[in-house]
């Protein structure tokens, strides 16, 4: 007898197919990761899926105060006094202090954007012009890579407004820049929730074009002051100022946005590393630990 005869099968389905697949392969991996390894199987053996970043679980109401003698704790006993949470419908609150020394209350349950807002209204009108009252929303940053020379930083605002479900006020658009193929790219940033929405697809339609978006990182805290990470210039002890040099080429009297001088990232030339790239990016081999405590690090360490 003949050979069995097999069915044919479509592009779609083929497509379809190794996509489900994929999808199984990437279920297994992350439990895997979850379970840790098991009889047999070696840490190394385990692939480990980088982290998804997820939307905010509370919305949060910043105060800072702005005159001479304010206290944290002399303001919030005449919030408690003044201002009933349960009045307003917030049942779960949480306070804690912010790195520029304010006070921030996190408030998380159903509604809680629109109970932030209305709690930010409340205090604004009991402390008055001794306190500041912001609304503190976590960033998100995308990148927006094969634009055409057409589409303009409004456009990519509005765009990325509508996909994300924010304002267009919200979303903070870089420098459109050339790449080598004569295409464009674009770093923007607006509200994380927002960020996640317009990146789920990894593509989105500007004008006539669908270009390529992705959500960047989540990035430390870093001081414009000293450049190190993990603290803010308020916080800085370090006796290094380089708030006026150039992020490019690491010399001062100009903005990162305009200089045309070649690339040289100055952390990566003082530690004696090859410095052929910007400060921060995926090249830099820089220890962007604080300068000073660097240095009583390397006086331990020398004993």
């Amino acid at each position: 007898m003949g050979a069995a005869w097999e069915v044919a099968e479509s592009r779609k389905k083929k497509k379809k197919k190794a996509k489900t697949n994929n999808a199984t392969n990437a279920l297994q991996s992350e439990k895997a990761v979850a379970n840790g390894p098991k009889s047999g199987v070696g840490k190394s053996d385990i692939v480990k899926l980088p982290k998804r970043r997820r939307p905010p679980r509370t919305a949060a109401v910043a105060i800072k105060g702005i005159t001479e003698g304010f206290s944290c704790s002399a303001a919030l006993r005449k919030l408690r006094d003044e201002i009933s949470l349960p009045t307003l419908k917030i049942e779960t609150s949480k306070v804690r202090h912010s790195a520029n020394g304010g006070v921030i209350i996190e408030i998380s349950g159903k509604d809680k954007v629109e109970k932030a807002e209305t709690l930010k209204q409340k205090i604004s009108e009991v402390l008055k012009d001794t306190a500041v009252v912001t609304r503190p929303v976590i960033k998100g940053e995308v990148r927006i890579i094969g634009l055409d020379d057409t589409v303009c930083r409004e456009e990519v605002a509005d765009t990325i407004a509508a996909a994300g479900g924010c304002a267009s006020a919200d979303v903070k658009v870089g420098t459109i820049r050339m790449m080598s193929n004569r295409l464009y790219m674009v770093w923007a940033q607006c509200p994380l929730e927002a960020a996640i929405k317009a990146s789920k697809d990894g593509k989105i339609k500007i004008s006539w074009t669908i270009a390529k978006i992705e959500l960047l990182k989540n990035r430390q805290p870093q001081c414009y002051k000293c450049w190190g990470l993990g603290h803010l210039r308020d916080k800085c002890t370090s006796a290094i100022d380089r708030s006026r040099t150039c992020f490019r080429c690491g010399t001062e009297g100009h903005p990162a946005a305009t200089c045309t001088n070649p690339v040289c990232c100055i952390l990566c030339k003082e530690q004696n590393k090859s410095p052929h790239h910007r400060v921060g990016s995926a090249m830099c081999k820089a220890d962007m630990i604080e300068p000073s405590r660097r240095l009583v690090d390397m006086e331990v360490n020398d004993g």
